[in-house]
């Protein structure tokens, strides 16, 4: 019986990387592995589809969450051992005496390729920084590094933030919102971005603001779950690493694995912006997010990077 396309993409795929994966003796549980539903979150199912987990003798069930901050409950609770979180929660977290660490590098924000961009209606009157003092912006979740970043990139644009007013909203929302005129502005990320060019007003990347690239997400566990499995920690982490190599550099398989697992139209995946994964773990792509965070108070103190981060990963 034939392959399909995206079933030969992802054959051919896994042989190109089948020699980057270290065998190694499989362990005794599955390593329980949380992550999201978007394309910032896809290093684990291309691991999977890849069959790079079992060549490196790992176990691995994932479990899909609807956002970092579920991620984070879940690992509290002891329902998964490792996961995706941004710098901002995970420091958050230290600094309420709850033991997670960063092990592994994660996907990374590029001014090169920003897959969340601020948008207005093109129909509207809101064209720049300035037109949206004392407005109303969409963002998913208030009080985060995502509405500092707009606060941050309003200020580099001679805006005063001080009057906008954030909104909760998701990013496949907020074309709707702002052809009704509920909203002045708001986030539009990938596939909704390219979903919905016509009939957007790309205003800029507040990202950009905080820095040229630095991690919206990466790989975290409990202390003691890591200091327990170190093998499986580091061994994990070397999957993340040869699998960010091969998605890097791999776009249009990657997106045949993309969409069969997000349900997309492959075509509509290879023609989106994609993010980067980091292939190491580097301490300066978590600062600059701190030095935000701490700037607009929503940390109490600074926090360098090393303090959430498990010694001997970086």
């Amino acid at each position: 019986m034939g392959l399909t396309r995206s079933a030969a993409l992802i054959s051919a795929a896994a042989a190109a990387v089948a020699t980057a994966c270290r065998p190694a003796l499989a362990q005794r549980a599955p390593i329980r592995v949380g992550a999201g539903t978007g394309d910032a979150h896809m290093e684990p199912f291309y691991a999977e589809a890849l069959g790079t987990f079992k060549r490196a003798g790992l176990d691995v069930a994932i479990t899909t969450f609807a956002n970092p901050a579920a991620i984070a409950e879940a690992m509290a609770g002891g329902a998964i051992d490792v996961g995706l979180s941004d710098p901002l929660q995970l420091a958050q977290a230290a600094l309420r005496g709850i033991p997670f660490a960063y092990f592994a590098g994660g996907t990374l924000f590029s001014v090169a390729t920003p897959t969340l961009v601020l948008c207005s209606s093109s129909q509207g009157p809101i064209r720049s920084a300035k037109d949206l003092e004392r407005k109303t912006i969409a963002v998913p979740t208030v009080h985060t590094f995502v509405d500092i970043s707009i606060s941050e990139w309003l200020k580099q644009n001679a805006a005063d933030p001080s009057g906008v007013k954030y909104f909760e909203m998701h990013y496949g929302e907020v074309p709707a919102g702002l052809a009704r005129g509920t909203i002045d502005a708001g986030l539009v990320g990938e596939p909704f971005l390219s979903d919905a060019k016509a009939g957007l007003r790309q205003l800029g990347v507040p990202f950009a603001a905080v820095a040229k690239s630095f991690y919206v997400v990466a790989w975290f566990a409990r202390r003691d779950w890591l200091a327990a499995n170190a093998d499986q920690a580091h061994r994990l982490a070397a999957v993340f690493y040869d699998t960010a190599r091969w998605a890097n550099t791999h776009q249009s398989d990657s997106a045949a694995i993309e969409s069969t697992y997000l349900k997309m139209d492959p075509a509509q995946v290879a023609t989106m912006a994609r993010n980067t994964f980091d292939t190491r773990l580097d301490l300066t792509q978590i600062q600059p997010v701190l030095d935000v965070s701490t700037r607009y108070q929503l940390l109490p103190r600074q926090v360098a990077a090393t303090e959430i981060v498990m010694p001997g990963y970086s």
